[in-house]
């Protein structure tokens, strides 16, 4: 049954009904969700006709009793609901498995290794991004640095320039931008590139001033920016592409890897003592 199978199937009888019953049914037309909630008793007062009008109105729309039509009135309702739920949750599954598809086919071996090995031999790595890509900027920086590496981000534009202002040579700078021509980013990342650091661009627009500046760049493919802006799954994108540099990072830096994890489970046990 579909959410408005009974409200349909009291509009196609509508014309046989009494004038009396005719009330009742324009109610539960205008009304059948607050209707599911009502005894009996209720919706007589509410709309003033006897419960024996009720009664019948039910039997004339093919049901024993009131308790019958709420009954199954009930369970559309509880249908429509899950059926909303149902798809909403397959909507945003199955962005995020396209998301990944694409995401997958964009990215290259020879890439992600390139930049794993540039990580793995840099001082410092410096990581730009504004909006929901400064928040992949903190979860990447997060990750380096549970991995022995030292990496900076930051949500503030000043501290931003600041960290792009002492990148050197021997440091990376990533620059995370969806649109690839995000101006925060692309100035920083032009300072950083001015001292010398190895930049990283990872954006999903192949013709962008990130591209531009990038030595490597990562594509990613999320959603396509729209009126709202970028998405929590635009953001998974860049996450996706991240945590594979870091798989790669894992597997050519293992030793250092095992000594910082080592020395924080170290650190940890002393705080519990």
């Amino acid at each position: 049954m579909n959410e408005v199978s009974i409200v349909t199937n009291i509009k196609s009888l509508f014309s046989s009904l009494t004038k009396k019953e005719k009330i009742v049914g324009l109610y539960i037309i205008k009304n059948y969700r607050e209707v599911s909630y009502m005894s009996i008793k209720d919706l007589s007062e509410k709309i003033e006709v006897g419960e024996t009008t009720i009664l019948r109105f039910c039997k004339r729309i093919g049901y024993s009793g009131y308790y019958e039509f709420k009954k199954n009135l009930s369970k559309e309702i509880k249908s429509e609901k899950d059926i909303t739920l149902k798809n909403c949750i397959s909507n945003a599954f199955g962005d995020i498995l396209e998301m990944l598809e694409d995401t997958l086919n964009l990215s290259t071996y020879r890439e992600i290794n390139r930049v794993a090995s540039l990580i793995k031999g840099c001082d410092t790595v410096f990581i730009f991004g504004v909006g929901f890509s400064g928040l992949s900027a903190t979860g990447a920086q997060i990750r380096l640095n549970s991995m022995g590496h030292k990496a900076f981000s930051s949500s503030d534009n000043y501290t931003q320039v600041l960290s792009a202002s002492v990148a050197s040579k021997n440091d990376v700078a990533i620059g995370l931008s969806i649109s690839g021509k995000t101006k925060q980013t692309v100035e920083n990342l032009k300072i950083a590139k001015k001292n010398g650091a190895k930049i990283i661009g990872i954006t999903n627009n192949k013709k962008s001033l990130i591209t531009e500046i990038s030595d490597i760049t990562l594509y990613t493919a999320g959603k396509d920016l729209g009126e709202e802006g970028s998405t929590l799954i635009t953001e998974m994108s860049q996450l996706f592409v991240l945590e594979q540099i870091f798989n790669r990072l894992h597997e050519i830096d293992l030793e250092r890897i095992k000594f910082i994890n080592s020395k924080v489970s170290n650190y940890i046990n002393k705080e519990e003592i």
